[in-house]
């Protein structure tokens, strides 16, 4: 953690001052954000979840059903 730092936008010079954080995280802070955390993840969740084999299905598509890897360029025949 820095003690000092410098700012320049290419017309002023600015000096700012830092000092130790008192605070700490405590238990009373960090649980409505852990709660808050799990209720977006599982709203997420719950709404894109039909989604996922769409998903699968395109990735399957695109990298197992290529070209490429039925049929050998010409070039490459002997």
């Amino acid at each position: 953690t820095p003690k000092l730092s410098i700012s320049w936008d290419g017309k002023t010079l600015k000096y700012f001052s830092h000092k130790k954080p008192t605070s700490a995280l405590g238990p009373r802070l960090i649980v409505p954000l852990v709660l808050d955390y799990l209720i977006f993840w599982a709203f997420f969740w719950i709404v894109n979840f039909y989604r996922l084999p769409i998903f699968a299905w395109r990735f399957v598509r695109r990298n197992l059903f290529r070209r490429q890897l039925w049929f050998q360029p010409q070039s490459l025949r002997r």
